[in-house]
Order: structure tokens, then C-alpha cells, then sequence
């Protein structure tokens, strides 16, 4: 019992730090097919001819793409339009946004009608398919476009990735001016976009437009990793308690030793074993116990890893994260582990120590 509870309390710290890992991972990696670093939202739509004139002039920035969007409501498989659904019109050519494609393919320059859907699309309605059809309904009309490809995307909003100008049909818009603006910046460091965004900040208010939003992807990032918090602190105290219940465990069959073996103590102490010998022979033990269930504990950890790493993906990205197991988080749970045993052992080792050869062998 004490190997089993030691084990199922290593099992789920690592399986956190595991969790922890795959999550970091996917969200890198996410972010590493995300090739701008600010988007800057108006409050009202801007000229693009007069907007990349200006930001062509700022030392700060290096490119800018003005991709046309739209929040039309998703059609379900019901026939009824349900919740919104975001619709954004990238170039074809960019570099910008490079997404793993799952299946189809990503936008080509020919492409009229074609559209690619994320895997959170496919969640809102499971009867879409690369080869079929999506609808939307944008101010009571009604837009079907061919499904040419799906792409993974770490993120629960549902995307529909269209050609500029089926989102401009969408939307009524022209192409010619814009609400939003992904930038590149010169200097890709935190400080470096913190500095960017102050200067166009202070240029657009010189200019009398007024930016309704201005957000750094590193912040994003950020705000995506610290949700992890909440994980790896829930993870963290349900391993704890059963770490405690092991350990508590560990000292309680320790001790029942030492009684069950006074006279065996006694023997030995009689035949020549130092106190500092016998209080060994029981620390030995007990790291014995916790190198077993460290041993049960890594066996356990792969499938309560993939199970939390499958559930997690689901419930924040609408797509389990991909499997990961860490070594490192092995190595600090079996030095943990050793401590444990280490520490469960001093009393017990302290009290053996301490018997007397006549108090042992009067024991009965």
C-alpha cells in the first residue's frame, strides 16, 4: 500500500510537470508560425495607402499586412446559424502565417472561393469536411464557400481562413482600407515591441487616428502560459496529498518493522552491529520502498499523462496537446522520492538505534 499510494502521488506529479511541458511546447510552437509581432486595431477603418505610407516611415517596423475580417455566424449542420465564427482573409503569399496543414492544403494565389477551417471550426460542427462545403450568414445573407483544407491551431476560437476577397464579398467592404494591421517589428525582444508600440501609438494620435487597440504577441503568449498556472497548482496540490498520505505511510511500516525485528535488532547488536549499522540497514529500506514506487510511479505517468495532456488540449484548444514526457520531471521526482524515504526513515532508524541489547532480546 505504501508503494502503491508513493507511486500514485509521483504519477501525478509528473504527469503536471508533463502537462506542463506538452503545453509550453504547443504554445512555442504555435507561436512560431505566428511571423508578426503587433496587431494595432482602429476605431474606425483607415485608409491602407495612408496607413502603410506611415509606418513605412517609422524606423521601428519592417513589414505590414492588412488582411480583411469579418465575424459572420456559423451555419450549423441543422441548417440554423449558430454561434459567430471569425473570417480572415491573409494573403495567400505571406509569410506571415504558416499553420500545419491536417489535411487539403493552404490557400493558393488562384484561389476565388476556397477556404481553409481550423480544428476548433470542426468541434462547432463535426459534419465539416476538406472536400465539402461551410456556410455562413452574415446580415441575413447566406455565404457557401468550398472547404480546400484543415489546419491545427492552438486556439478555441473557431477560424475560417478565406481568400481577401471572399471576405470582402462577405462583408461588403472594398480592399482598399482596413481596421487592422499586423506588424513586424525590427526589433523582435520585449523591450523592442514595448518601443514600437509607443511610437505608433504617439505617431497615429499626431495623425488624429485613434487605435483602438494595440496588442504585443508576446503578451499573448504570455496570457496563454499563465493560464498553465492553474494546472500545474491544482496537479501540484492533488499530488501533494497523496505524497503526504505515502510518506506518512513509508513511516508507519518502517516503524512496524523495527517492532516486528527487536530481537533481530537485538541479535545483531550482539554479535557486533553498531547503532550506526543497524539505523542503515533501515534507511536502506526504506529508499528500497521508494525506488520501487518510483519505478511503478514512471509506469503510471504515461497513460495519466496523455489522458490530462488529451483532456487539457480539449478544454482550453479544442485539440489535445501532443503527448510528451519529460525526463527531467522523472529526475526531480526520483530525487524527491529519495528524500522522502530519507527523511521517513529518521525516526524509525533513530529508534532502532537506540534499543539496548537486553531491552531487544526480552522482547517477546
Amino acid at each position: 500500500l505504501t508503494v502503491v499510494m508513493l507511486a500514485l502521488g509521483g504519477a501525478v506529479f509528473m504527469s503536471a510537470l508533463n502537462v506542463s511541458g506538452a503545453w509550453q511546447r504547443a504554445v512555442n510552437e504555435d507561436f512560431r508560425m505566428r511571423r508578426y509581432d503587433l496587431t494595432v486595431r482602429f476605431a474606425e477603418a483607415q485608409s491602407i495607402d495612408v496607413i502603410d505610407a506611415t509606418l513605412a516611415k517609422l524606423p521601428a517596423v519592417v513589414d505590414a499586412e492588412y488582411w480583411p475580417g469579418a465575424n459572420p455566424y456559423l451555419i450549423g449542420a441543422n441548417g440554423a446559424a449558430g454561434s459567430p465564427i471569425a473570417m480572415t482573409g491573409p494573403d495567400p503569399g505571406s509569410e506571415l502565417l504558416t499553420l500545419p496543414v491536417m489535411a487539403g492544403r493552404w490557400l493558393r494565389p488562384d484561389d476565388s472561393t476556397g477556404v481553409v477551417i481550423n480544428n476548433a471550426a470542426l468541434t462547432r460542427n463535426p459534419t465539416l469536411r476538406v472536400g465539402g462545403t461551410i456556410a455562413v450568414r452574415q446580415e441575413g445573407r447566406t455565404h457557401t464557400f468550398p472547404i480546400v483544407g484543415l489546419v491545427k491551431e492552438l486556439a478555441p476560437m473557431a477560424v475560417i481562413y478565406a481568400p481577401p476577397g471572399a471576405v470582402l464579398g462577405v462583408t461588403g467592404r472594398t480592399g482598399d482600407v482596413t481596421r487592422l494591421a499586423r506588424i513586424v517589428t525590427r526589433d523582435h525582444t520585449e523591450a523592442g515591441q514595448r518601443a514600437a508600440s509607443r511610437e505608433l501609438e504617439r505617431t497615429f494620435e499626431s495623425m488624429g487616428i485613434e487605435v483602438a487597440g494595440l496588442q504585443s504577441m508576446l503578451d499573448v503568449k504570455k496570457g496563454i502560459l499563465d493560464h498553465l498556472v492553474i494546472i500545474l497548482v491544482v496537479l501540484t496540490m492533488a499530488s501533494a496529498i497523496v505524497i503526504f498520505v505515502g510518506s506518512l505511510g513509508l513511516v508507519s511500516t518502517l516503524s512496524i518493522n523495527v517492532m516486528q525485528r527487536t530481537r533481530e535488532i537485538g541479535v545483531l547488536s550482539a554479535i557486533g552491529a553498531t547503532p550506526r549499522t543497524i539505523s542503515s540497514h533501515v534507511w536502506i529500506e526504506g529508499v528500497l520502498i521508494g525506488l520501487m514506487s518510483f519505478a511503478v510511479a514512471v509506469l503510471l505517468a504515461a497513460p495519466i499523462s496523455w489522458l490530462l495532456e488529451s483532456v487539457t488540449g480539449r478544454m482550453f484548444f479544442k485539440a489535445p496537446l501532443q503527448f510528451y514526457m519529460s525526463a527531467q520531471a522523472a529526475l526531480i521526482w526520483l530525487g524527491l522520492v529519495l528524500v522522502l524515504a530519507s527523511l521517513s526513515s529518521l525516526y524509525p532508524a533513530w529508534r532502532a538505534s537506540r534499543l539496548t541489547i537486553r531491552e531487544a532480546l526480552s522482547t517477546t
